[in-house]
């Protein structure tokens, strides 16, 4: 279990058969595990939960509180690694008190019903691990590491503005399930690489201004220079229209 925000308090893993309860209870559990998160008041942890094999893509992550199960949600399936957001007091927290602990007990496993119920929606790949770099498989591909500052800088954009609401995290399974296949294609091809790092790079700038001033504000700021510029390239052909008049 990797720890990306929050720090973690205990963890433990429980054997799934001592659980008796059968209300809404997984036909195939992999594993159950109870932990304690510490963030600060109200914040978001996340933290992400690599196995050894995915065992298919019907497999999802259920919580387990008060003698029922309940499917969570709030991950994003990146091949072998689940990304899981928790938030205090919020969704996620079983304590449901926003108090600087986050208390997740929950299992991965695989339900028949919650199959039924999310296929439609299902965008996990089972190949998606191959890519590297925390995930983040193009941009891993183009600078040639994960630990390069420009790849984490859009990991840690993910993981600060993206998977923390629902949109981006369905962004990100689709970026997930589409990308390692285009990432291979680029890592063996050298002029390709350099030409996609090139690209990356307002993106790369984006993320870091974002993770500096905050996402919105970065957004007023950018939508701020663009009208300027409309404004003045208007205000310039107005003029020479003038002029040549």
């Amino acid at each position: 279990i990797i720890v990306d925000r929050g720090e973690l308090v205990r963890i433990n893993y429980i054997d799934p058969a001592t659980i008796v309860d059968d209300v809404n209870r997984p036909d195939d559990i992999v594993y159950l595990k109870d932990i304690e998160l510490a963030v600060p008041i109200g914040d978001s942890a996340i933290i992400t939960i690599v196995l050894s094999e995915y065992p298919s893509e019907e497999y999802r992550v259920f919580k387990y509180l008060n003698g029922d199960w309940k499917e969570y949600k709030n991950v994003v399936y990146a091949g072998n690694e689940l990304i899981i957001t928790l938030t205090d007091g919020g969704e996620g927290d079983d304590d449901g008190v926003a108090n600087g602990r986050i208390i997740d007990p929950s299992g991965f496993g695989y339900s028949s019903d919650s199959c039924d119920s999310s296929s439609s929606s299902d965008t996990s790949s089972g190949g998606g691990g191959s890519g590297g770099g925390g995930s983040c498989f193009i941009a891993t591909a183009a600078y040639g590491s994960a630990i390069e500052p420009q790849v984490e800088l859009l990991c840690e954009f993910r993981d600060r503005f993206l998977i923390t609401n629902s949109i981006g995290i369905k962004f990100v399974e689709l970026y997930y399930h589409y990308s390692p296949p285009a990432a291979n294609f680029i890592r063996d091809h050298e002029i390709l690489r350099k030409l996609v790092g090139i690209v990356l790079l307002p993106l790369v700038g984006l993320s870091f201004v974002s993770l500096k001033i905050g996402f919105v504000t970065t957004a007023f700021v950018l939508l701020t220079l663009l009208s300027g510029a409309v404004f003045a390239i208007r205000r310039w052909t107005a003029e020479k229209n003038r002029l040549a008049g």
